[in-house]
């Protein structure tokens, strides 16, 4: 591309580095969310493994091994 003046040319750079740092901000967002999303999801099912133990009057061990085994 060729630009008409030095600061033509600066102000596109400066263009090209916002959406580059909003992208990166967007990436990050989506990660983080990602990330609690697992972490969220994790203490979900720990909670019901847990609740499905009591109601079982089973421990909480034998559940996961169950859930491993069926992995």
């Amino acid at each position: 591309m060729y630009y008409e003046n030095e600061k033509e040319w600066l102000k596109k750079i400066e263009e090209e580095r916002n959406e580059l740092d909003r992208n990166q901000k967007i990436t990050n967002a989506r990660l983080e969310g990602y990330e609690k999303g697992i972490s969220d999801g994790e203490a979900r099912g720990k909670a019901i493994g847990e609740a499905i133990a009591d109601v079982l009057e089973i421990k909480i061990e034998y559940v996961e091994e169950i859930i491993k085994f069926n992995s």
